[in-house]
């Protein structure tokens, strides 16, 4: 929300963007009280501007989650593939800072920027999801392709805390096609496979059902 509004009142971002966390909080414990069972952030823009997050977004982050006793989420991501079709970067550069923060787990855009495994080493701090079905492709992904992308984030998170997830976007394809992609996530075409070829299980209560909508 800081990075796209025209700040006319606090001259300071850093004091702008804690009052946004303040009120974000407040509605997250709304949320919780009305039954929600996870709280996530989307927090696309920290790429955008890795020197000023260093400085203060560890601590609006903290600000916005604080006191939230369901599981808390931070996701990150380049854009909906919808939107922004061209070439992703393969690396996100405010990754590993997220470790500070008291979320719970971390999502990633993943399958879309064919992330590097060996970028995201070490940066995820409990639980991490993992894009798996690429939303720029109209094609259904094969159990081994969605395995192929579990293999990949297995590298940087153990089988037990790894949650396979659709990349962000899913809101924007047609119902058809929505419903038809995440059948390779939440109906056991893609994590069913992908464990009975890994021989190990990547967290499967999770990754079938309420899970398909962890990165939106």
């Amino acid at each position: 929300m800081g990075q796209q509004v025209k700040d006319e009142h606090y001259k300071d971002a850093e004091a702008m963007c804690l009052d946004y966390a303040a009120a974000v909080n407040e509605e997250a414990h709304d949320l919780v009280k009305a039954g929600a069972d996870v709280i996530q952030l989307d927090e696309p823009w920290l790429r955008n501007n890795p020197d000023e997050a260093r400085r203060y977004a560890v601590k609006v982050i903290n600000r916005a989650l604080e006191g939230i006793t369901v599981p808390t989420v931070v996701h990150l991501c380049f854009g909906y593939a919808a939107v922004v079709t061209g070439l992703k970067p393969t690396g996100y550069s405010f990754l590993p800072q997220l470790s500070d923060t008291i979320a719970q787990q971390i999502s990633i855009e993943s399958a879309q920027p064919k992330i590097d495994s060996r970028r995201a080493e070490g940066a995820i701090p409990e639980e991490g999801d993992a894009g798996v079905i690429d939303l720029s492709d109209p094609e259904v992904e094969t159990p081994q392709k969605v395995a192929e992308r579990i293999r990949a984030g297995l590298k940087y998170l153990s089988p037990d805390k790894l949650l396979p997830a659709p990349d962000c976007g899913m809101k924007i394809p047609a119902a058809r096609d929505r419903f038809r992609k995440a059948e390779g996530v939440g109906r056991g075409r893609g994590p069913g496979a992908a464990r009975a070829r890994l021989g190990r299980s990547c967290h499967p209560e999770r990754s079938e059902g309420s899970r398909v909508s962890a990165s939106p």
